[in-house]
């Protein structure tokens, strides 16, 4: 179960403002500061396959590597994101144009963990053998992560600053993320408003995906993703 909160940075002079604080150092200790350059694809069926049962695909380059992950669909409660994720890496094409629907999620379900067949397996019904994919939408941008404690929480936050990409329209990411690892979940809710309350972030209530979606001002007869 992924479980975070996203919180949009409407002023990038909000970023210079959480950099020279003291949280910097509390979300981002330096031990553990990594900067990953990312390139999202998300991926999608002409008939609808995956939407149509609140699923999404996407496959993430991330610095050298590849990972693909399958996601269902989800909830919010309070400002916690919450929906099933299973995640694999992927030696396959890059970018992924021209692929099957069954050839991604076969080679899915033999580089990931036996959790995906117990778990994520059983929610994918039998899907057509040719149901190509087109890319929906992209995100590219610069993620600044590390794992933090903060009280009895442990996660990891993410400073993701880029660009949503849906055909020729484009829209900027400036988001920080907070992600659930261990302890006491009960402590994200109020972390997230100490948060908003210091540097004047505003809760974030959809995906990426969303978003991206949402810069499509036509309807198109393509898989929408959840």
């Amino acid at each position: 179960m992924e479980q975070e909160i996203k919180l949009t940075i409407d002023d990038p002079a909000q970023v210079s403002r959480l950099r020279n604080s003291h949280w910097y150092q509390c979300l981002f200790p330096s031990a553990d500061r990594r900067e990953i350059r990312m390139h999202s694809c998300y991926l999608g069926t002409p008939g609808r396959f995956l939407s149509a049962r609140h699923i999404s695909l996407r496959l993430r380059r991330e610095n050298e590597a590849i990972v693909m992950s399958v996601k269902s669909d989800g909830q919010v409660s309070g400002y916690i994101h919450q929906r099933h994720e299973w995640s694999a890496g992927w030696t396959g094409r890059w970018p992924p144009v021209g692929l099957r629907l069954d050839d991604v999620l076969q080679a899915f379900s033999l580089g990931s963990p036996a959790a995906l067949h117990d778990e994520a397996w059983p929610l994918l019904p039998p899907f057509p053998d040719q149901s190509e994919l087109v890319i929906l939408c992209e995100v590219r941008f610069k993620r600044l992560a590390a794992s933090f404690v903060w009280h009895d929480l442990q996660a990891e936050a993410a400073l993701d600053q880029g660009w949503l990409i849906a055909g020729d329209r484009q829209l900027a990411l400036h988001e920080l993320e907070i992600e659930y690892l261990s302890g006491d979940i009960r402590q994200l809710n109020p972390l997230a408003e100490r948060l908003m309350s210091e540097f004047g972030l505003r809760f974030e209530p959809r995906s990426k995906l969303s978003r991206c979606l949402d810069l499509r001002q036509e309807e198109v007869a393509v898989d929408g993703g959840s």
